[in-house]
């Protein structure tokens, strides 16, 4: 668990992010709203890539 906590620690909003979180993304980039989103890399992990 402190694993857990350490790395969680690491990102900007300071927790590990929710599956619905994720889901989100996914669901967004499914719909036809995101059509105009083109060879774009999506980060969903909470501020942690530089």
């Amino acid at each position: 668990m402190l694993y857990a906590v350490s790395k969680s620690a690491m990102t900007a909003v300071g927790r590990y992010g929710s599956p619905d979180e994720v889901v989100e993304t996914v669901a967004f980039l499914a719909d036809p709203a995101s059509s105009y989103v083109t060879a774009a890399t999506v980060s969903v992990d909470g501020g942690h890539t530089p």
